[in-house]
């Protein structure tokens, strides 16, 4: 159980709840940029009422009747999640074997290309000078070809050509090589290079499983074998193109949300030397606190755990912390998330897997005792980084005093969530349909089946599934009690 800090009055000057539902309007300066901008702050209480507006949404038979039953139109990114279902494969299996699918798939054709055309070739040219690695690694590969193979990870075909064309005049680049001395078979590099299609890779995982099974003996052919048959129909079943991502997959809008939470964490006025806002936090095992963050930067603030806390599935990124510095100790106050979007599935997400990691981390005797909080305090840009080594706890317990004895209770921080956009409730609804629908065509093996039956190209989400997963939002926001920021945008949610 989540046991949360409600004072937030100790911590900076966010509005502590006042009345049953606490909606609070702020204008905040920056102190840094001199750069003035509203937000909306809601508490707890105003959270739970926004979400009862969504299950007012969702069970209105007004809104039924005018719009009708939602239907989510099925896309190429939802055939591989459907095969998922269907094979019983997760998500992280399935993208593992398609890799390997890819790599066998360009190394065969790379072992055709390397012996039977570049070789032969080689054989009336010197390109010593030029390409000092070419013959030498050609002929190395053909005899180690079965070494090479039976790694469990063979190397890229991309990075073996690359070290192929390595030297003073190519540095490197094959294709530039081959421009040179057989741009006739330059065209034949490119095939080998690029990636298959998402359904190409799909088709080949599906004979392989097809010839796997005939050679082990389970069945004769596909016909025989119900989850074949399936398998078949989810592949040749048409689906409309996906939506066009943006070219940088989103990462610019989540950015710009962690950069507006950091505008408004650090315009609040109140906060003291020794309050800090810390953005981002990485979680990682003790020791590696010189490993880079996902933007390939260094990361300047690390909370170090024991190696056997980092668990499969737990999230290893907080998006901001304000801490409190006393001597050698942090004492954490407050954990932020970011999301470009606040809608029920950022919400869910953000209170069952962030929250629940943090939490993990602070009930552990193992990580209190042993964990340290690395804070970054030199020049960033310095190779050598400077850093301050601090223990870590969790805050200091509220006593409450009877006649006869005083009991003590753990407060956990305070958890914040802030959005670039809160969807209206009756937009929250429709979005948490498209997140139920999403979840059964990767899970519900039932589910597929119907879809592939029917054949509409479209999956209607049971309402009472849509219900209780927007219940169980509600009742994980009365555990955590968190509060909610987005910028004020003309005084109210947006559609």
């Amino acid at each position: 159980m989540y046991t949360n800090n409600n004072d937030m009055s100790q911590c900076t000057n966010i509005p502590s709840r006042t009345k049953t539902t606490a909606t609070t309007f702020l204008e905040m300066q920056d102190k840094n940029d001199d750069v003035s901008f509203a937000v909306k702050v809601l508490d707890s209480d105003a959270l739970e009422n926004y979400v009862h507006e969504i299950l007012q949404h969702l069970r209105s038979p007004d809104d039924a009747q005018q719009h009708g039953p939602y239907q989510l139109t099925l896309n190429e990114q939802h055939r591989p999640k459907m095969i998922r279902a269907i094979s019983g494969m997760s998500k992280v299996e399935l993208k593992q074997k398609l890799r390997e699918l890819q790599i066998q798939y360009q190394w065969k054709l790379a072992d055709d290309f390397l012996r039977h055309q570049l070789q032969p070739l080689l054989s009336t040219m010197d390109v010593k000078d030029s390409a000092p690695n070419l013959s030498s690694g050609i002929q190395n590969y053909l005899e180690t070809k079965q070494d090479l193979f039976a790694q469990q990870q063979p190397p890229l075909v991309a990075k073996f050509f690359s070290t192929l064309a390595r030297g003073r005049t190519y540095q490197g680049k094959m294709e530039h090589l081959l421009k040179d001395i057989a741009p006739n078979l330059l065209n034949k590099y490119r095939e080998i290079v690029a990636d298959l299609s998402e359904h190409d890779l799909l088709q080949q995982l599906i004979n392989q499983q097809q010839q796997q099974q005939q050679h082990s003996g389970k069945c004769c052919h596909h016909d025989d074998d119900p989850t074949q048959q399936l398998l078949q129909q989810c592949l040749t079943m048409k689906f409309v193109q996906a939506p066009p991502e943006p070219l940088d997959g989103g990462r610019s809008k989540g950015k710009q949300g962690e950069v507006d939470l950091q505008s408004y964490l650090t315009a609040l006025s109140s906060i003291d030397d020794s309050v800090r806002v810390l953005s981002p936090v990485w979680i990682r095992p003790l020791g590696a606190h010189k490993i880079k963050g996902n933007n390939n930067k260094k990361c300047k603030y690390v909370l170090e755990v024991p190696s056997h806390h980092i668990q499969s599935g737990m999230t290893n990124e907080f998006d901001a912390m304000i801490v409190r510095l006393e001597g050698d100790t942090v004492t954490i106050e407050q954990v932020w998330d970011a999301k470009a979007t606040l809608d029920p599935s950022s919400i869910h997400d953000i209170l069952f897997k962030k929250v629940s990691s943090l939490t993990s981390l602070l009930t552990s005797n193992d990580v209190l005792s042993t964990g340290k909080f690395i804070i970054a305090n030199g020049n960033e840009n310095s190779n050598i980084p400077s850093s301050d080594v601090y223990n870590i706890q969790v805050q200091s317990s509220c006593s409450n005093s009877t006649s006869n004895s005083t009991t003590s209770t753990v407060l956990f921080p305070k958890i914040g969530l802030f959005g670039s956009k809160l969807p209206s409730p009756r937009a929250a609804a429709r979005r948490l349909q498209v997140t139920v629908c999403e979840v059964l065509l990767e899970s519900n093996r039932e589910i597929v089946e119907n879809v592939l039956k029917e054949n509409t190209g479209k999956v209607t989400p049971p309402t009472d599934m849509v219900v209780r997963y927007a219940t169980q939002l509600l009742t994980r926001i009365r555990e955590v009690k968190p509060i909610v920021v987005v910028p004020d945008l003309k005084g109210g949610a947006s559609e």
